[in-house]
Formats: C-alpha cells, sequence, structure tokens
C-alpha cells in the first residue's frame, strides 16, 4: 500500500496495517461467511450492526 506520508501519522500507519493484515486473512479463509456484516463484525471484533445502523436501514426502505 503506498501512502504518501503527509496524510499519516506513524500510529495511524500501524493500526491501518493491523487492520488491513486482518482483511487479508478473512479473504484467505475459505470458511469465512461472506456476508458484509459477518465479515466486518470479524475485523473489527464487535457487533458493527448496532441499533443505529438497524434504524438506517429501515429509513432506506
Amino acid at each position: 500500500m503506498l501512502v504518501p506520508s503527509c496524510w499519516y501519522s506513524k500510529k495511524s500507519l500501524m493500526a491501518a496495517e493491523y487492520v488491513f493484515e486482518k482483511l487479508i486473512q478473512l479473504i484467505h479463509n475459505e470458511k469465512q461467511e461472506t456476508e458484509t456484516f459477518l465479515i466486518i463484525n470479524s475485523i473489527y471484533e464487535d457487533d458493527v450492526y448496532n441499533n443505529s445502523v438497524k434504524y438506517l436501514d429501515l429509513k432506506k426502505e
């Protein structure tokens, strides 16, 4: 990944590398679920489909 150095701090780049490493592992893991929120939950190890997101989904319909 190439990013101009003026766009990041060393700390944020290290955090981004950790997230990208997890993404790469998920792509190579054939047993991983393919639903969007399940993948995001695995990456962030948290329930990202919370009440706020559910409310926004309901507004789309």
